[in-house]
């Protein structure tokens, strides 16, 4: 008798650990993770394109993002807000060189992507000293360096699968108005 008890109960903790087991998995298997190979991000090594497709000679060494808040308030229209300083945001990082032969001003702008692979969130940028809010960045570059960017983006989401990072407008000996 007790060795039919010792099995059932064997059986039945075999029983459950099989199927916490086959819980994680299924869970690991639609964590962020996995979705951000789902759908596609931009690859570290690869030169950035226009926002109209065509290539640039800025190359992206790395690039991150991070969940984050605004650190300060970000004004638009006289009297509106963009972003409220504790909003929260997307905070994209990296790094690119320049490989152009000639000191460049950039423009960078980037799009995040949900779990459903649907474009979300507003670039509104903290860092445009002449625009803030501006929907890129600006970023001074000499000819054959390598900078640093961040880009805030909003959104109050934690669901983020990919992002994509554009150079916004043709690069530019002048710097944009």
């Amino acid at each position: 008798m007790n060795k039919k008890i010792l099995f059932i109960t064997l059986t039945i903790a075999l029983v459950v650990i099989i199927v916490i087991c086959a819980y994680y998995i299924q869970q690991s298997a639609t964590s962020p993770d996995y979705i951000q190979q789902k759908y596609p991000t931009l690859k570290n090594g690869t030169y950035l394109n226009l926002r109209g497709g065509e290539k640039t000679r800025l190359y992206l060494i790395d690039s991150y993002i991070r969940y984050g808040n605004y650190e300060k308030d970000v004004m638009g229209p006289p009297g509106t807000y963009l972003a409220k300083k504790g909003d929260a945001c997307v905070i994209l990082n990296g790094t690119i060189r320049n490989d152009y032969n000639t000191d460049i001003y950039i423009g960078l702008t980037a799009e995040i992507y949900n779990a459903s692979g649907q474009k979300v969130g507003s670039v509104i940028n903290i860092n445009n000293t002449n625009m803030p809010g501006a929907p890129f960045i600006t970023i001074f570059t000499k000819s054959k360096s390598v900078e640093s960017f961040e880009i805030y983006i909003k959104y109050d989401k934690a669901d983020i699968s990919g992002y994509d990072i554009f150079v916004a407008f043709e690069p530019s000996a002048t710097a944009p108005p």
